[in-house]
């Protein structure tokens, strides 16, 4: 039974007026940059520095093949500062150790030397002012600016060899100033449009379009930034379904929900309007996918129905989920010609959910007839009839949640992310779903 069918589908879907509102807890992100930030390392901890040459009172030095190795470190060292009421994240933290080498060849009036040296850094800080953006229907981010912290006086210079050697050593220290300065360069540049490129090669995995049963379509899309709260982050969704050949979105629009549950510990929030069922109900009934039929022998008589939705069902969210729907069913009776004839139904359709796997499925609690009505006259035993039609209805809810049963809406999931625990509740005019996040992102992996 198609009609119902999509009755559950829909409920699945995430939405906003945004039709749909997305929230995350502060600590989802604390976790998410835990899990990121040994990628961004692996893209830093070895920085190669350009060639450097000075020169000063006939004295000239060469540096080349320089390289900083940065020691590793726990996430736990970046500490998050979230900035109420905007859209920006900020990072901080210290205390990063560093290693690196470096040819030098110094030259000196008759003298000329080359030679190795080593380079140690004791201490640096660092910090990143994170914007959270919109971009093309999809959450991202863009690293603003980064800064680092780090002080000649943090900078050791060996340079191996001998009394010439550490001669040089000497003049090398004193100019260490402008080695710093290179280093801090080169950091400053490099880690923001490598944070910006690891996390949105993520969050780009979110898809925008995700096909629906036949012919149909879910679309959603980030409609504005996210939010930055005191305990949570939101954003808006827009999020319809529309037929496959049809991206326009329904012509009504979606009621105000809420965008943060503070009693739900979960870390994740999704809160989704009944406007995205309500939306699939227009579009499937306007390509004519509200048709479902059915033959079968039931209690010694051979029936054949086919029942058609007469016009876009009447859906909500009311602490429960239940549809009203109106059919015309076309019913030939035990294969005779002369006992063809129509059947009005009205039909009340009570579904309930489950979520397995970050998909939700529904299925057909309960349903019951409010109203048949027989338009003409024929020969056909109808008391038997309307006897029988609760165990003719029983049928088609067992044929509509099998088929139900292979079918569900996935929740958005973004790649190196899996939902544990979800839970969902109906609620007036919406229906919440809460997750907790687990992050398995490898220092292999490529999005």
């Amino acid at each position: 039974m198609r009609f119902l069918f999509f009755c559950i589908l829909l409920a699945a879907a995430l939405c906003l007026r945004p039709s749909m509102k997305n929230a995350l807890r502060n600590k989802v992100v604390t976790d998410f940059k835990d899990a990121i930030v040994p990628i961004i390392y692996k893209q830093i901890s070895h920085i190669v520095v350009p060639d450097v040459h000075t020169e000063h009172s006939g004295f000239k030095i060469d540096v080349t093949s320089i390289y900083i190795d940065i020691a590793a470190f726990h996430p736990s060292q970046i500490g998050i500062v979230f900035v109420p009421n905007t859209s920006i994240i900020r990072f901080a933290g210290a205390n990063f150790a560093m290693k690196g080498g470096a040819h030098i060849h110094a030259k000196w009036h008759f003298i000329s030397k080359s030679m190795g040296a080593d380079v140690t850094v004791s201490h640096l800080g660092f910090g990143a002012e994170i914007a959270l953006l919109s971009n093309a229907g999809k959450p991202n981010i863009k690293v603003n600016h980064a800064t680092i912290g780090l002080s000649s006086h943090d900078v050791g210079i060996h340079i191996h060899g001998d009394i010439i050697s550490k001669i040089i050593e000497f003049v090398a220290d004193l100019l260490k100033g402008h080695f710093v300065k290179t280093i801090v360069s080169q950091l400053e540049s490099k880690i923001p449009p490598m944070m910006t490129n690891e996390v949105n090669k993520r969050l780009n995995t979110l898809p925008t379009d995700i096909p629906i049963g036949e012919g149909l379509v879910m679309k959603y899309s980030f409609s504005y930034s996210p939010f930055v709260k005191a305990d949570y982050l939101y954003t808006g969704i827009a999020a319809y379904i529309h037929p496959k050949n049809n991206p326009n979105p329904p012509p009504y629009d979606a009621e105000d929900i809420p965008e943060f549950d503070a009693a739900n510990p979960k870390g994740i929030q999704f809160f989704i309007s009944d406007y995205i069922v309500k939306s699939a109900l227009y579009a499937s009934f306007s390509i004519g996918l509200m048709t479902v039929s059915f033959e079968k022998d039931l209690l010694g008589h051979h029936i054949k129905m086919t029942c058609k939705a007469s016009k876009v069902p009447d859906f909500g969210f009311k602490n429960s989920i239940d549809a009203t729907l109106d059919a015309t069913c076309l019913v030939d009776f035990d294969n005779k010609p002369e006992n063809r004839f129509t059947l009005l139904a009205s039909l009340h359709v009570n579904l309930e959910e489950h979520v397995k796997q970050a998909v939700i499925f529904f299925s057909i609690k309960e349903a019951k007839i409010l109203q048949l009505e027989y338009k003409q006259e024929h020969p056909v035993d109808i008391q038997w009839f309307k006897n029988g039609i609760n165990t003719i209805l029983q049928v088609i809810i067992q044929i509509v949640n099998g088929d139900l049963g292979q079918k569900g809406i996935p929740l958005p999931v973004i790649h190196g992310i899996d939902y544990t625990d979800i839970v969902q509740f109906i609620k007036m005019g919406y229906m919440e779903v809460a997750t907790t996040p687990v992050f398995h992102f490898t220092m292999d992996e490529e999005a």
